[in-house]
This record gives C-alpha cells, sequence and structure tokens, in this order.
C-alpha cells in the first residue's frame, strides 16, 4: 500500500510505451529506475525517448541490461542512497550504472563504495543521451542535439502522464530555489493534447508558478486543460502560487479539486531560513478561505523538519498547526534528505515520526466521513484480488488507493463509481455502485 511515510522506495518502472514505427536495431538494453521526484521523471522519460529513437530498447530488469540508469533530482539528497542495495547487487554481477541528475556529494559518497558507478548531471536529455551512446557504442555517432517533441517512452502506466510547466525544476531542495521559467502556455497545451490523443485519462501538471504575477497567461492555460475531458491534476504548489485561479473549475469539476502544496513548515523563522516565499503569510487563513470557494477540497502537503536552527517551540507549532489545518495527507523529510548545508538535529528523526503518527490520525477520521459516499476512481491494476483504484484525492505513488475486493472484470484506466465502505489512515475500501 502507498501512504505518507513511504519515501524513496525503489520501484522497477513500468514497461515503456513504444512509438509507432520505432524499431531495435540492436540487442543492447537500458534499465531505466528513477528515485527523484517528478520532474526527474519527466526528464528521464525524455532521456528514454532519445535512446528509443537511437535504437536502444528499455527493460523493466536492470539484471538483464547492458546499463542501469537511476534518474534523480538535487533536492532529495537521500534518494541515491536507498538504491544502495540495488546498486550493490549490480555491482557484484559487473553491471554498468550510471546516476543522473543526483546530488554530487552523494554520488561521491556512494563511490566510495562503488568506484565503478559512472554520474551525469541533469542537464539537456540530448547530452545524456550521447553519453550513453558514447559508453555503449562508442563506434556510432550520436543522434543529433534535439530530441523528438514529445516524450513517446513514458515510465508511467499509459491512463497518466506528467507535465512539467517549468524549464527546470528548483521545487525539492533546501533552500527553495525560487520560481523557474515557465514553459510557453502553447507548448504545455500542445503537450496535454498530445497525451490525450493517446489515451491518457489523467494529466497531472507539475512545477506550476510559485507567485500570483506567474498567472500570466495561467488562467487561460488552465481553461484550455479543462476542455480535454480529462483529469487534470496539479502538483507542487506552494501556497503563494495563483492558488485562487484555479478554485472556481475545481469547484465545476472541470479540474480535480486537489492541491499539492509544499507547505515547508510553519514557523517564521524557520520559512525565511528555508527561502520560502509563504514566509509571513497566514496560510492557515489561505487554507481556509480554499475550503470555502471549493468545498470538499483535497490537500496534501509536504513538510520538512530537523533544521539546525528548529526549536522545539518551532516543531510544536507545526503540531499545533497540523491539527488546526485537518489535510488530507503529508509527506515528511528530515532536513538532511533535503540539504546538504548545516549539521541536522539529532531530534529530525523522532520529530518526522512523531508529526506523521500524529497526521496519520487525522487523516483517518478525515477518511471515515467518506464511508457510504460515492466516488468516480480510476482503476490502476488489476490481479486476482481485485482493483486498485485511485480517486480525486489520490495521487499516483504518494497518495492512498481504493481497493475493491473481488472485482476482476475491470481494466486499468477505466473510471467507475464506487461506493466507500472502509477506511483507515492511507486507503479506502468500496464496492461497485449500483
Amino acid at each position: 500500500m502507498l501512504g505518507a511515510d513511504r519515501n524513496f522506495t525503489y520501484k522497477a518502472p513500468h514497461p515503456v510505451i513504444v512509438p509507432r514505427g520505432s524499431r531495435t536495431i540492436s540487442n543492447q538494453q537500458i534499465a531505466l529506475i528513477n528515485l527523484g521526484c517528478e520532474s526527474a521523471l519527466v526528464f528521464a522519460e525524455r532521456v528514454a525517448t532519445g535512446l528509443q529513437v537511437a535504437g536502444i530498447s528499455l527493460t523493466d530488469d536492470p539484471f538483464s541490461s547492458d546499463l542501469t540508469l537511476l534518474a534523480g533530482c538535487k533536492g532529495r539528497v537521500g534518494a541515491l542512497y536507498a538504491a544502495e542495495e540495488l546498486i550493490a547487487d549490480l555491482s557484484a554481477e559487473g553491471k554498468a550504472v550510471l546516476a543522473m541528475g543526483f546530488n554530487e556529494n552523494s554520488v561521491t559518497d556512494i563511490r566510495k563504495r562503488f568506484p565503478g558507478i559512472a554520474s551525469a548531471p541533469q542537464t539537456e536529455p540530448a547530452a545524456i543521451v550521447a553519453q550513453i551512446l558514447e559508453q555503449l557504442r562508442p563506434e556510432t555517432p550520436a543522434p543529433g542535439e534535439v530530441l523528438p517533441e514529445h516524450r513517446a517512452s513514458r515510465l508511467t502506466p499509459p491512463h497518466y502522464a506528467y507535465v512539467n510547466m517549468a524549464e527546470h525544476c528548483n521545487s525539492c531542495g533546501i533552500p527553495y530555489g525560487g520560481d523557474t521559467t515557465m514553459r510557453p502556455t502553447a507548448d504545455i497545451l500542445d503537450e496535454a493534447e498530445y497525451f490525450a490523443s493517446r489515451g491518457v485519462e489523467e494529466l497531472i501538471l507539475i512545477n506550476p508558478p510559485s507567485h500570483p504575477d506567474g498567472k500570466t497567461g495561467f488562467s487561460a492555460l488552465c481553461q484550455q486543460l479543462s476542455k480535454l475531458g480529462l483529469w487534470i491534476r496539479f502538483a507542487g504548489l506552494t501556497p503563494t502560487a495563483p492558488i485562487p485561479t484555479l478554485l472556481p473549475l475545481m469547484a465545476e469539476g472541470l479540474i480535480l479539486p486537489y492541491l499539492d502544496i509544499r507547505f515547508d513548515h510553519v514557523s517564521p523563522p524557520i520559512l525565511r531560513s528555508f527561502n520560502n516565499p509563504a514566509a509571513g503569510r497566514d496560510v492557515l487563513q489561505d487554507l481556509n478561505s480554499w475550503r470555502v470557494a471549493c468545498p470538499g477540497l483535497a490537500v496534501r502537503g509536504s513538510f520538512t523538519v530537523g533544521a539546525p536552527e528548529e526549536t522545539e517551540e518551532d516543531f510544536q507549532q507545526l503540531m499545533d498547526w497540523l491539527t488546526a489545518a485537518q489535510l488530507d495527507r503529508i509527506t515528511c523529510h528530515t532536513f538532511s534528505e533535503r540539504s546538504t548545508a548545516g549539521v541536522p538535529s539529532p531530534f529530525a528523526e523522532h520529530r518526522r515520526k512523531a508529526l506523521i503518527a500524529h497526521q496519520h490520525q487525522i487523516s483517518e477520521a478525515r477518511f471515515q466521513t467518506r464511508i457510504g459516499r460515492v466516488f468516480t476512481v480510476l482503476v490502476e491494476e488489476v490481479d486476482e484480488e481485485g482493483v486498485i483504484a485511485r480517486s480525486f484525492a489520490d495521487a499516483p505513488n504518494i497518495d492512498g488507493c481504493v481497493f475493491l475486493n473481488g472485482e476482476t472484470s475491470l481494466q486499468p484506466g477505466q473510471m467507475v463509481e464506487v461506493e466507500i465502505e472502509h477506511a483507515d489512515e492511507f486507503d479506502l475500501w468500496a464496492r461497485l455502485d449500483e
């Protein structure tokens, strides 16, 4: 099961969607595993597309591949360590490993144990593709510097896709890196329409603008996206993002009433040290106003505890704020997972567990109120035991699931109406609504 306290779990990628008309011109294979955020996944998918254009096939088995590409991001400092066991097993069998986009310090540390691991900065996908091809096919010229416009190869199931709204990602690390350049709205819409034409049922837009003045073109884009007839979900928001632009569309059911927000903390001194744009803002008041504008709004928050300057009073302020905020779910990281600066608090892990335990009580109470209600769910997987699905309140891989035990006739990507029968702090159980 998925839940708030499950970070950096190794998971083999889904089978890659191969572009029509493509073919493998050699038997070389690469396994591509994403250990970073959604932005890292999008970057990895662009690399995968370039590799397949070059005739390299992808596999979900790193032990049968010629090269395992581990994709990550600088903000998730601890991500590479989570794959240490996998790296050790691959190294023991003499398999090549390339770490792409990770924090340099973590790569240096891993190399102390595994000197053979190669690395590449997360610059441009074409440069990574060229580096890989040079390693696998030194005698073959690299392709051009421009990769295909659309990500025909994806590491997600066919029914959902991520769309990056920014050129680069600054949303994971501490301190917060600020807004990056937003992609032209026409390009974002074109990519969304491309995925819609390929049968995608849900689009998850990541790295939206972080400031109200970033809504130039944002409102019109949201209106256009809402006309695609898909589930549209926004993730990686900050409290200062143009959320009021989204709320009317959410209230009308045109965009999923779901907000994934990087709160970081609530103590003003901590927020200022994190360079969080919400420092000095009454975010609880904002949250209450959002719920008035869109009743039934689901809100997930991400937090970081254990910064060197965090006091017990700061942490208690965060605990009290969670009680008042009544969020649906949270993710909580320790400072050392998000930053290489300074020395983390020796109480960091204790505080992280305490915050998550507190949220579990809040989540279970909130989910109990959904029993007896009918929701539309998107089917994720079907096996001999039944269906694993998601509701509007459940983003893939980070939130919970809706289980339909005994239902085996449905298909992944199908949307059905269900009635909730049971809930715990992570997940819901339901039956088909007759």
